[in-house]
């Protein structure tokens, strides 16, 4: 599948309207993603109702369950609060608690893995 929006150091803001989805991948994918990659997306809505639902359906970022700091990682950015996914979890999902969500993907100078390839959808549902 295309991906709608490459991975990028300084990303480009998306504003998305209720029902619209794209799709984000780690660089390269599916082949395996360059080591000291560091790179994301932004999502915006205008409407205050509206939740960022991320499904990923490939998920391999590193060995590790554990997100440390020298992991590679992909992190899940809201105002406050940040989530971390890493290791081999297909099916990972996040649901935003606003209209807002920064991606943010990061991976160190040791081995790569084929990385993730994610859906990403406005919805006004707001169940995880």
């Amino acid at each position: 599948e295309r991906i709608q929006f490459p991975c990028a150091f300084l990303p480009t803001l998306t504003w998305m309207t209720v029902g619209e989805e794209h799709s984000i991948a780690s660089p390269g994918f599916p082949s395996n993603y360059p080591p000291n990659s560091n790179c994301g997306w932004k999502f915006r809505s205008n409407n205050p109702d509206v939740r960022i639902h991320v499904k990923c359906s490939s998920f391999l970022v590193g060995r590790r369950k554990s997100c440390s700091r020298m992991v590679d990682r992909l992190m899940f950015m809201e105002e406050i609060k940040v989530t971390k996914c890493c290791g081999n979890h297909p099916g990972v999902e996040f649901v935003s608690e606003a209209n807002m969500l920064d991606i943010r993907f990061i991976s160190t100078l040791r081995r790569s893995y084929s990385g993730f390839y994610c859906s990403v959808l406005a919805s006004t549902d707001t169940s995880k």
